[in-house]
């Protein structure tokens, strides 16, 4: 590499001599020759291969040194990007034994809060059983109602009024009637049970269905006989409350799915 660089620096003083000398074929008429300029043709290749080899060596020089830039600049960011993440991780165990101690916090509040709760249950049990032991005539005479509430339930009824057995249904009625009954009695066994009228019945079925069974089983056995039916429908007319007709309008309505009615035949829904 250094003779290269020898060799470059002769043929620049070569050329500088070169141009301060006059031509020798300007005096004489002889033509220039090789040894007129300092340099042979083989020694002035050498020197232009020097050249190139030392352009290419500073060309090697600059990129080796472009690398180490970057390969150190490379190992910087790695290094802040760790410590970076160091840095993050400290900051999060932080904020979770913050955190931790905050719940630690808390669920020793809630226990306290559940013991005090206890207590104030255990000493409200306490004061209502003191109550009701100093109140032994309160204690019987509700006992007293209940007994008397279950005696005047549905079944315990007797359905005391005044009947119309006798009371004669016109054909008309009576056949539309037949034909409700007949609606109700989903399997056709002659009698209606309070599911077939339930599911009869389109909307509020299961009050509906109550409603009815309240007024006209009047045996309280849970299902109404062709035989009930009619005599509860001769204990209607009998009260001279109804015309046919309106007995009939509401009939069509029920035949549709419409409400039961609260008739007036002295009992009540």
């Amino acid at each position: 590499m250094e003779s290269a660089r020898k060799l470059a620096k002769k043929v620049s003083g070569a050329g500088r001599r070169k141009s301060k000398t006059p031509d020798a074929g300007a005096g004489s008429g002889a033509p220039g020759t090789a040894a007129s300029v300092g340099l042979t043709e083989e020694e002035r290749a050498r020197a232009d291969a020097a050249t190139k080899i030392a352009s290419r060596a500073r060309v090697s020089s600059a990129s080796k040194e472009v690398g180490a830039l970057r390969e150190d600049h490379k190992q910087k960011s790695d290094a802040a990007t760790k410590i970076a993440a160091i840095r993050k991780g400290k900051a999060d165990r932080v904020k979770v034994l913050s955190m931790k101690n905050v719940n630690e916090g808390d669920e020793s509040a809630l226990a306290s809060l559940q013991r005090k709760a206890s207590e104030a249950c255990t000493g409200l049990a306490d004061a209502v059983s003191g109550a009701l032991s100093k109140c032994g005539p309160c204690t019987a005479g509700m006992q007293q109602c209940l007994a008397f509430k279950k005696h005047l339930s549905e079944s315990n009824l007797s359905h005391a009024f005044t009947k119309h057995s006798s009371q004669v249904l016109s054909p008309k009625l009576e056949a539309a009637l037949k034909t409700l009954f007949d609606k109700m009695d989903i399997d056709k066994d002659g009698s209606v049970t309070k599911d077939e009228a339930t599911k009869f019945f389109k909307s509020f079925s299961k009050v509906n269905a109550t409603a009815m069974f309240n007024e006209v089983d009047e045996d309280g056995n849970g299902s109404i006989a062709y035989d009930e039916w009619i005599e509860f429908w001769r204990n209607v007319m009998g009260t001279g409350t109804y015309e046919t007709e309106d007995v009939m309008e509401e009939l069509e309505s029920m035949m549709e799915g419409g409400a039961w009615v609260d008739w007036n035949d002295g009992r009540t829904t």
